[in-house]
């Protein structure tokens, strides 16, 4: 079995992120997991078995703003491993792409955010999230084990992605909605007048 686990965090308007930030993510998070698959795919097609397990993120399937880099990336990581499936079936090789909702790691710590409300925001759905690193193994265990294509983490990520497939459009205006929220710009403001304070 083969697990592509390495990733990292970049966060921020299209506009904003820097180019090298965008090279950053686009190789560890997306290249990575074509190098992995490149050096075991030939193995396992040779002895006839094997498991390429790939961790995109729910960002993969549906796009949130303010993640355009790091849903991008994983985005990539799904459409990679739907190829890989399609290679591979005949070879008796399966593919299972992990598509977590956020949970508690230690991404934030290398992150890249263009802007502070973005840094907050992600920051805290990291830290405030119901899973852990250990509970979601435990499901990507139970998916591998059932032969699951997509292994979702949580019931909220599996009805986000049906509702973008069976819904689109409504689904984009709620993103729109998110991307305005005048409460977050609210949270912008506070933060941006206390770390002004701090600075007097």
């Amino acid at each position: 079995m083969l697990v592509n686990n390495a990733g990292v965090a970049v966060g921020g308007a299209v506009a904003d992120v820097q180019i090298e930030d965008w090279r950053w993510v686009l190789d560890i998070n997306l290249l990575g997991v074509v190098r992995g698959c490149r050096a075991f795919s030939s193995i396992f097609r040779r002895q006839q078995s094997g498991h390429v397990v790939n961790v995109a993120s729910l960002a993969g399937l549906v796009h949130p703003p303010h993640l355009g880099p790091y849903s991008a990336a994983k985005a990539g990581v799904v459409a990679l491993s739907e190829t890989l499936r399609a290679e591979l079936a005949g070879d008796g090789v399966k593919v299972s792409v992990v598509c977590p909702a956020y949970f508690r790691t230690n991404i934030t710590e290398t992150a890249r955010f263009s802007d502070p409300l973005t840094d907050i925001e992600e920051r805290a759905l990291v830290t405030e999230a119901a899973l852990g690193a250990p509970e979601v193994a435990e499901l990507v265990y139970r998916g591998v084990q059932r032969g699951a294509f997509h292994i979702f983490t949580d019931t909220e990520g599996w009805f986000g992605w049906m509702a973008k497939r069976l819904a689109p459009y409504p689904v984009f205006a709620w993103l729109i909605k998110v991307g305005t929220n005048r409460k977050l710009a609210r949270v912008y403001r506070r933060y941006k007048q206390r770390h002004e304070n701090s600075l007097v």
